[in-house]
């Protein structure tokens, strides 16, 4: 009884910033009860409020959790998971590792699902953004396979464009001028 009012007193806390004793009650009730149907639901919820508030390594430790615990657990639940310490991943600025993790929660989504534009979203902006750093390095070659990754991996990502104008800068800094030009009038940039 006590676990159902949990539940509905979770399920019906109101949008926005959730008050500390609601996140604990929501991090305690994913502890105990990591494959019940409103797992995910609280799972979204407690991980938006710790991404909010820039807390990525509870974050993190929140999705590894429940990855180990809930090997029974819903799909949405693992996906969840994955798309957590993506997100937080990506706010600590590990590009690589929140790649892994955007794919690993791609696994759980099906093909009409909305959430997969999404984590595909997600995924081109971790590919994208190690580009930038490979740039940044002065690896021009590196920052190239990258930001041609970002249009293989997520085709309809709204980074693509910049990923093809990125792509040519960097055979523009390699003197592929030949290639730099097939890139751009692929693009139309």
């Amino acid at each position: 009884y006590a676990g159902e009012r949990l539940t509905e007193a979770a399920a019906s806390a109101p949008a926005g910033p959730v008050a500390d004793d609601t996140l604990a009650r929501d991090l305690e009730f994913i502890e105990n009860h990591p494959s019940h149907p409103l797992t995910p639901t609280i799972l979204v919820r407690a991980g938006t409020t710790l991404l909010e508030r820039q807390r990525y390594e509870e974050a993190l430790e929140l999705g590894a959790r429940q990855l180990d615990q809930a090997s029974d657990a819903p799909a949405q639940a693992s996906q969840t998971a994955w798309s957590l310490q993506a997100q937080a991943l990506n706010a600590m600025q590990d590009y690589p590792g929140a790649e892994r993790c955007y794919e690993s929660a791609l696994r759980y989504v099906e093909a009409g699902d909305n959430r997969k534009t999404a984590l595909e979203e997600g995924l081109a902006m971790a590919v994208y953004q190690q580009a930038l750093q490979a740039e940044s390095n002065a690896d021009y070659q590196a920052a190239q396979a990258l930001y041609q990754r970002v249009g293989e991996i997520a085709p309809g990502a709204t980074l693509r464009g910049t990923a093809a104008l990125g792509t040519a800068e960097a055979l523009l800094q390699q003197a592929q001028w030949g290639e730099a030009i097939d890139v751009l009038e692929r693009y139309r940039l």
